[in-house]
């Protein structure tokens, strides 16, 4: 519950940075997507394990974080939405081509010839657009003061502290 309250329609904070999560309510796609780009601005980055709970600034910048997240999220899913009627394949079509390309990785029989070539227009755009946006995100988080692997053990910790969940929520709020 926590997560869909504090992301909305984001996918994760978490899984973006670690490089297990994908595009803005497009579950299906994200692996396909957004894999290598995941990899390259992740790379070589761990989550880092404390014992000790975040400061209160650190609850503050986190929640200012997730919150300009959501936005930036929002702004990337419309610019997808954006690309893929130019092209007049739906999102439903979209991800379904992806998620069968992502779990063959062969041509695909199931879909028209002009579904496959509208995808094969509008994918570029889509992996671009996901690009920035990771490169955006990470440097939200920089912006605040936070490596990668800081900001992901905070988010580890408010993901299993609903005390520090109910912070977070707060914070947000105001």
């Amino acid at each position: 519950m926590f997560q869909k309250l504090l992301l909305g329609e984001f996918i994760g904070v978490l899984p973006l940075l670690l490089g297990v999560g994908g595009l803005p309510t497009w579950s299906q796609t994200e692996n396909y997507v957004l894999g290598s780009a995941f990899k390259q601005i992740t790379e070589g980055y761990t989550i880092a394990q404390t014992s000790t709970n975040p400061t209160v600034k650190d609850l503050e910048k986190f929640a200012l974080i997730v919150k300009k997240q959501r936005s930036l999220a929002q702004e990337t899913k419309q610019k997808m939405l954006k690309v893929l009627e130019s092209e007049g394949l739906s999102r439903q079509r979209f991800r379904e081509i992806a998620q069968e390309k992502s779990d063959t990785g062969a041509s695909i029989g199931n879909f028209s010839d002009e579904d496959l070539k509208k995808f094969e227009n509008v994918f570029p755009e889509v992996k671009k657009i996901a690009q920035e946006d990771l490169l955006r995100q990470r440097e939200l988080v920089k912006s605040q003061g936070f490596t990668i692997q800081e900001f992901n053990a905070i988010a580890t910790k408010v993901q299993n502290n609903p005390s520090l969940q109910r912070e977070v929520l707060k914070l947000m709020k105001n």
